[in-house]
C-alpha cells in the first residue's frame, strides 16, 4: 500500500503553530524562575536564542526544573483532563557530557512520571521532546525536566507545552479514510476495473493531507468524492 508520508506530519505542523503554554519560554525574567538549583544564564555560549537562558545545576539529590510558572516564581499547574495530549520539548546543552536528562510530568502534585529522556553531550544543543497523555484521576499536571543528584549542570532554552489532542484526532481521522479509500479500490482493482480516475483522487486526498491539518476537511471530502468514483466505476 502507498505510504501516506505526510499523516506522520499533521500532528507536528499543529505543534508549530497555536499557544504555548509556557509564560516564559526563553527564561528571560529572573522572577519567573525561583526554584532550587535554578538560575538565569547570560553567557552567550549557553544561549540557543533571546539573551538568557536557565542553568539546572545538580545538588544533593534529584533536581528538577518546571516549566510552568507564574511571575512570583511559583510553580503553577495546568487544569487537565483525561485523555488530553500534551507535547513538550525544550533545548539542552552542558559544558561537559552530563548524563541522562529527564522529560517529566507531574500529576495531582506528586507523581512524577518519565515521559523521556536524552543524553546530553558537550558543545551542542540537543532537542528534548515527548508527548503526554493525561491518564484517569488526573486534575493537574506540570512539566518540566528532572536531573539526577550529582555535580554538573545543564543549560535549558526554549521551552515549550502545548495541548495536540485535536492534532491527533484528526491524523487518526484521515488516516482511518485513507486506509478504507485504499481497501475499496484493491478489491475493485482485483476485478479488473479502470480505476485511474480513482487513484487520481486518492493522490490529491494525499496531498491535501500532507498540508498538514487545516486541510484534514478538504481532504476528508475528497476521500469521500472517491468513494463515489469507485462505487460509479463498481456499478
Amino acid at each position: 500500500k502507498p505510504s501516506m508520508t505526510g499523516l506522520t506530519y499533521t500532528a507536528r505542523n499543529n505543534v508549530a503553530t497555536g499557544s504555548n503554554l509556557v509564560v516564559d519560554p526563553g527564561g528571560e525574567n529572573a522572577s519567573y524562575w525561583t526554584q532550587t538549583g535554578v538560575t538565569q544564564n547570560t553567557n552567550a555560549t549557553y544561549v540557543k536564542s533571546g539573551s538568557r537562558s536557565l542553568q539546572l545545576t545538580a545538588g544533593g539529590s534529584a533536581r528538577t526544573l518546571f516549566f510552568n510558572t507564574i511571575d512570583t516564581g511559583a510553580i503553577q499547574p495546568y487544569f487537565v483532563r483525561q485523555s488530553e495530549i500534551y507535547y513538550v520539548e525544550c533545548y539542552l546543552r552542558s559544558a561537559t557530557s552530563f548524563g541522562t536528562v529527564e522529560l517529566i510530568a507531574q500529576v495531582n502534585g506528586s507523581t512524577i512520571h518519565q515521559v523521556t529522556t536524552v543524553s546530553v553531550t558537550a558543545g551542542s544543543w540537543i532537542k528534548l521532546s515527548g508527548q503526554y497523555t493525561i491518564p484517569v484521576g488526573v486534575n493537574v499536571a506540570s512539566f518540566g525536566i528532572r536531573i539526577g543528584a550529582g555535580s554538573g549542570s545543564v543549560y535549558v532554552d526554549d521551552m515549550l507545552v502545548r495541548e495536540i489532542t485535536n492534532a491527533q484526532t484528526a491524523q487518526t481521522n484521515v488516516e482511518s479514510t485513507w486506509n478504507q479509500i485504499y481497501n475499496g479500490v484493491y478489491n475493485l482493482s482485483l476485478q479488473g476495473r479502470s480505476l485511474t480516475d480513482v487513484f487520481n483522487a486518492l493522490y490529491f486526498t494525499k496531498q491535501t493531507a500532507d498540508g498538514g491539518l487545516s486541510a484534514g476537511t478538504t481532504a476528508q471530502g475528497t476521500a469521500e468524492t472517491a468513494q463515489g468514483i469507485a462505487d460509479a466505476e463498481h456499478a
